[in-house]
């Protein structure tokens, strides 16, 4: 389990590796769902996903 500090600056940085310059939170949020479905990445049951506002 992990909290993301910088949602906004982990997307930039992953539309850069990805070569998608417009990459923002909501985006790379809805890419990470294709994770779970390779079984990359698993939901956690009971928790909630909240994102932190700067």
């Amino acid at each position: 389990e992990f909290k993301l500090l910088k949602p906004e600056e982990v997307a930039k940085q992953w539309g850069k590796v990805k070569h998608r310059p417009k990459m923002n939170y909501e985006k790379l949020s809805r890419s990470l769902r294709f994770y779970y479905k390779q079984r990359i990445l698993k939901k956690v049951r009971n928790h909630c996903s909240c994102r932190s506002e700067e």
